[in-house]
């Protein structure tokens, strides 16, 4: 299947027919600026069709474009096309985490999965135009220089919750909204100090990891949200604040404490994404800077860290993102349509996903060696896969213990 078909197929599990008849025509205009622009109309549309279109209220989100808008919508779609390999691994970290005598799917009041992927590949790259400042960090081995602090004094954001915050803070202030509430802690992929620690390194070489930043806004945003909705509502409208509301298309949105969970599930797997862990020629570098732990006997796996594993996954694996420049010289179109995959899961014990060029014609305009070399090559480093290249053929193998 090439990848303009899968931007058909997935797109289809959520977003109106026409909407996507509009993108498939706009694909074909091979302007991937009018993509990016109407992409985020679509994107943004989706937060608001559910009440959380918050998520993009303040200056520099809420009149912009998102520079990487068409990018999410293809991440999107390879998630639900492939959800069926990374089901299992969510059903059970579901379980794992949710306290409770009833089943997940008694619990949940939605396509959980779709509703944890929409918002994790939607929002995954908010923050991208950051990383064309040319802020200069002398004192980048300062600990007063954190993420919280650099989203204050450079983006002009306040944090006033992250998934490593007052959790007891937030759970006093839900109670004051609810009878019963319980609030769902799952454990961080990377502890607060390891995030901020890898956020300056990397700015000790100019460079800004905007997934980190994007996964403190997301957390933020959206529990402001959640406690201005319940804010809104009156405690006998509902019970263990859990209570329906409407949008403006008299649509029920269903607000429960199990969305506290998903919130800081989803953000942190927004910022573990962006965290790559050490080939052995920067061991020393990492060690410099006490991330040691980033070794590659510890990468993300699809068992242990689902979302991030997922994310990580399939972010590097999206091609817009890597061959469609301003330049224009590979079009949108040159990449959906020349670009094949295929998956397998007759192993029990693992499956695979393959990789190719549909043609002479795509192998030509599209440079798979570079591709392979910039995001493949060290995954096995991070990500707990194989990568196996053909170098003849320039088919990218991955296989995945399931």
């Amino acid at each position: 299947m090439n990848i303009l078909e899968i931007v058909e197929k997935g797109l289809d599990f959520k977003i109106e027919d026409n909407d996507i008849k509009q993108l498939i025509v706009k694909i074909k205009e091979d302007d991937i600026n009018e993509l990016n622009k109407y992409s985020t109309e679509l994107i943004k549309g989706k937060f608001k069709s559910t009440i959380k279109d918050t998520a993009f209220e303040f200056d520099d989100l809420k009149n912009s474009n998102l520079e990487k808008g068409f990018h999410s919508l293809v991440l999107y779609s390879l998630g639900m096309v492939l959800k069926k390999l990374f089901k299992n691994a969510f059903d059970t970290f579901m379980e794992k985490h949710i306290k409770d005598d009833k089943k997940v799917k008694d619990i949940l009041p939605f396509d959980w999965i779709e509703y944890i992927w929409r918002l994790a590949s939607f929002y995954h790259d908010v923050m991208t135009k950051y990383e064309k400042t040319n802020h200069k960090f002398p004192c980048v081995f300062n600990p007063f220089l954190t993420i919280e602090n650099y989203l204050k004094y450079y983006c002009n954001y306040n944090v006033q919750y992250t998934i490593f915050g007052d959790y007891w803070n937030l759970k006093q202030i839900i109670k004051k909204y609810s009878r019963n509430n319980h609030i769902y802690k799952p454990k961080d992929t990377y502890n607060e100090e390891i995030v901020n620690r890898y956020f300056r390194k990397r700015l000790g070489k100019d460079r800004l990891d905007h997934g980190i930043l994007s996964g403190y806004v997301f957390y933020n945003q959206l529990i402001n949200n959640y406690l201005n909705q319940i804010g809104q509502k009156h405690k006998k409208d509902y019970k263990d604040g859990s209570f329906d509301t409407e949008n403006s298309d008299k649509i029920t949105i269903k607000y429960r404490p199990i969305h506290l969970l998903l919130f800081k599930y989803i953000a942190d797997a927004i910022i573990a994404h962006n965290i790559w862990h050490y080939k052995s020629e920067e061991k020393y570098e990492y060690i410099f800077w006490g991330l040691e732990s980033l070794s590659a006997n510890k990468r993300l796996s699809l068992k242990k860290d689902s979302l991030a594993f997922m994310l990580g996954l399939l972010d590097a694996m999206e091609p817009v993102k890597f061959f469609c420049k301003d330049d224009n010289i590979v079009t949108p179109k040159d990449v959906l349509e020349g670009i094949n995959i295929e998956w397998s899961d007759n192993n029990e014990h693992s499956f695979s996903i393959k990789i190719s060029p549909c043609n002479e014609e795509s192998l030509k305009i599209l440079n798979f060696s570079k591709w392979f070399e910039d995001k493949f090559e060290n995954m096995e480093c991070w990500l707990d896969l194989t990568v196996e290249y053909n170098q003849d053929t320039k088919e990218i193998k991955i296989t995945i213990p399931s």
